[in-house]
């Protein structure tokens, strides 16, 4: 894989931690604002608060739609990596799939960013 790919697939594993981050960030917005000051009677107009939800929304369906993408293209990566044995390949695979997350960047940068396939007719 070219540089630039692997530069493009790191830069999509660690696009849904932005995407939690942003998630959160909306969360605790739509929190902070409709909380009512002390001895305040609540004002709550429904159609407001679902326009707010709106963006949390996309969010996690952009958030859950590309880990979803992800863990089919690492799969798929670690079961064509010949570099693994089984035992590293069931492995990685059970990672990717209950803790998807946490063990994308890892792999990425054990074995894609820092693999480097070895040069024709240079051999050790």
């Amino acid at each position: 894989m070219s540089k630039s790919g692997k530069t493009i697939v790191g830069v999509l594993t660690f696009l849904p931690f932005l995407l939690l981050i942003l998630f959160l960030v909306n969360l605790f917005r739509i929190i902070a604002e409709n909380i009512p000051a002390y001895g305040e009677q609540p004002h709550v107009d429904p159609r407001q608060i679902a326009l707010m939800f709106i963006p949390m929304i996309l969010t996690i369906v952009l958030l859950s739609m590309l880990t979803l993408g992800l863990m089919i293209y690492y799969i798929i990566h670690c079961a064509n990596n010949k570099s693994l044995t089984s035992n590293d390949r069931v492995m990685w695979i059970l990672l990717f799939v209950f803790v998807g997350m946490i063990a994308f960047p890892v792999y990425w940068y054990i074995k894609i960013w820092k693999d480097n396939p070895p040069v024709a007719g240079n051999v050790v």
